[in-house]
């Protein structure tokens, strides 16, 4: 999982280690503006986060790994 957030949003994100409880979370990216609807507010940031996301993935599939 990962946690795009932004300053406006409805409510404010959670701590870390509250959703490190629940959720295995690997990335977390805190945007400086944008609220509920990021990927409408800001595009570019949200398309880059997502690539960023599965950047990590994209070596260890084509080398027939899972994590």
């Amino acid at each position: 999982m990962t946690n795009l957030c932004g300053p406006h949003d409805l409510f404010p994100a959670p701590p870390d280690s509250w959703v490190q409880r629940v959720y295995h979370c690997v990335r977390r990216t805190d945007l400086p503006a944008g609220g509920h609807f990021i990927a409408y507010e800001r595009p570019e940031e949200f398309v880059e986060d997502v690539r960023a996301f599965f950047r990590d993935f994209r070596g260890s599939i084509r080398r027939g790994r899972s994590r």
